[in-house]
């Protein structure tokens, strides 16, 4: 697995933003998802039933933001 930030584009390659974190250069793979049986919320790269409740989970996007930009 290779993390990385990874600057969101727009088809025409103009930057949308705020890096962002990729994993193997995915960026739509983390999901939000909270833990029923103590309603803490956690991060989760590719959430599937086998690994946490995917009904409670909803797609994020980790936005990279450096302190003094």
């Amino acid at each position: 697995m290779a993390f990385c930030a990874q600057a969101p584009t727009d088809p025409a390659g103009h930057s949308t933003g705020y890096a962002a974190l990729a994993v193997n250069g995915e960026l739509d793979a983390f999901s939000l998802c909270t833990e029923t049986s103590t309603n803490q919320n956690n991060i989760v790269y590719k959430a599937t039933n086998e690994t946490v409740n995917a009904a409670s989970c909803y797609p994020v996007t980790i936005q990279l933001v450096f302190p003094g930009h």
